[in-house]
């Protein structure tokens, strides 16, 4: 081939409507982020575990690790920071007592129907008040129950005239002036502690009953 023709098959490829360079366009310029970007979208602290080592949550938390040959019993691993120097008899009554609000951060809350997370209770009322959110939180009657469980005296009672929930005290559940937070507390780990014992003692009564037949 010539170079002449060479040279007018060349400019015929660079103006056609086929040709690669008229197909695909020219690539943008590349983009660079700032580095404070990367910064605020990283983890922080990503490394850290979400419960702590004695919470029955982390996997590598261990029941039998609790046990006492001496005392025959378990012993809460918080004993000298919140004076759980009760024994518990069953490995159920530890976890329950460890998953008791005497040992739960009271602060950050958690909606249990939308399971978005709140950094405090104060928070956690303004969402289920709101009218304007995608929660079923507030049309259910299941929110007493949290208000009961973190006040200890208050419960929901019907909506005032703006449609917003109407909260009164329970006269069977007001803290008397002398008890403070702390046995209030006490008394709820031995409510729950009492709780798991009874479903412990049920299922045992029950594997007996069926290894009869």
């Amino acid at each position: 081939m010539s170079g002449h023709a060479a040279t007018r098959e060349a400019s015929f490829e660079g103006s056609s409507a086929w040709s690669i360079t008229a197909m695909v366009p020219p690539a943008s310029p590349a983009l660079t982020l700032p580095v404070a970007l990367f910064e605020s979208l990283s983890v922080a602290n990503a490394d850290e575990p979400l419960f702590d080592d004695h919470h029955p949550d982390n996997p590598s938390f261990m029941v039998n690790s609790y046990y006492n040959h001496i005392t025959q019993a378990f012993h809460c691993p918080h004993g000298k920071e919140k004076s759980c120097k009760k024994p518990l008899k069953t490995a159920t009554a530890l976890i329950a007592h460890l998953r008791s609000p005497i040992h739960r951060n009271l602060e950050s809350q958690t909606c249990q129907f939308c399971h978005r997370p709140f950094p405090n209770a104060t928070a956690y009322t303004q969402h289920v008040e709101s009218q304007a959110i995608r929660c079923s939180a507030r049309k259910t009657g299941n929110i007493s129950t949290w208000v009961e469980d973190h006040t200890q005296f208050a419960t929901i009672d019907g909506r005032h005239d703006d449609d917003t929930n109407k909260y009164v005290n329970r006269s069977d559940r007001i803290v008397n002036p002398g008890e403070t937070v702390a046995n209030v507390f006490e008394s709820r780990s031995r409510a729950a502690e009492a709780r798991a014992n009874f479903q412990e003692a049920y299922w045992t009564t029950r594997k007996l009953k069926e290894e009869t037949w």
